[in-house]
């Protein structure tokens, strides 16, 4: 029995159909069909244009609608975390940050407390190469803390905390939650000096959480504006082929 056979590519060109037909038909094309469809011939790509243009101007509107509610939350997240990381970095500037280092370090076996601090820190600077649940020993704490380029970035810590890894910041996080003895009425009994470098973590925990956060949201809103611009160049294209 004769079968008949699709048409090809080549063959719709020659067949003679009303363009309200193609149009109705292309409304319930894939968009792949389309593309492909505006190669054959000058008349039925710019009805598949017409098509394309169609559905893209109200993808287009979704994405501006999605695209401004992102700029909206970053530029509302600004607000909020612009003067909290002005605030925590203010901590990090503390004049007596050289004496504080200096007095941990005279410790031949320092106390518990401080020894967990002192890891902290030399975790935050980042190129410690041990699980995160195995503890430094003092004697490599002290080493790493005698360094003068450790003294240096401790003294810069108010620019270094920007370049902080926030899986460091994750790693010390976990630390401090695990040990309850970390506290500041705890560490104020025990060493004034583990006391002050305390608070230089946690102000370096929290500068570096909140910035993360806005980063990403910052990064959302790129990526947001970055598939806007694609997709209004793509409509441009679009819109010039059926001039």
């Amino acid at each position: 029995m004769y079968k008949s056979q699709p048409c090809l590519p080549s063959q719709i060109s020659s067949v003679n159909i009303p363009a309200e037909i193609w149009l109705n038909v292309f409304k319930f094309s894939p968009k792949q069909a389309l593309l492909k469809i505006r190669v054959v011939n000058r008349k039925l790509s710019k009805l598949a244009n017409i098509e394309l243009l169609e559905r893209s101007q109200q993808k287009f509107y979704q994405d501006c609608v999605y695209t401004r509610e992102k700029q909206l939350e970053y530029q509302q997240m600004q607000i909020v975390k612009r003067p909290l990381l002005v605030h925590f970095r203010e901590f990090l500037t503390a004049p007596s940050t050289a004496e504080n280092l200096t007095e941990v370090t005279w410790f031949a076996n320092a106390p518990s407390e401080v020894q967990v601090v002192c890891e902290c820190l030399c975790r935050l600077k980042g190129g410690i190469d041990l699980p995160d649940d195995v503890r430094m020993s003092w004697s490599d704490i002290r080493r790493i803390m005698k360094k003068q380029d450790f003294k240096m970035w401790l003294m810069c810590l108010a620019t270094n905390v920007d370049f902080i890894s926030i899986i460091d910041i994750k790693k010390v996080e976990q630390i401090i939650r695990m040990d309850p003895m970390i506290t500041y009425e705890r560490l104020r009994e025990v060493s004034m000096s583990g006391y002050r470098l305390l608070i230089l973590i946690a102000a370096s925990l929290q500068y570096c959480t909140n910035a993360d956060e806005l980063s990403r949201k910052r990064i959302e809103c790129e990526i947001a504006e970055g598939k806007l611009h694609t997709f209004s160049r793509f409509m441009d294209a679009i819109t010039l082929h059926l001039c």
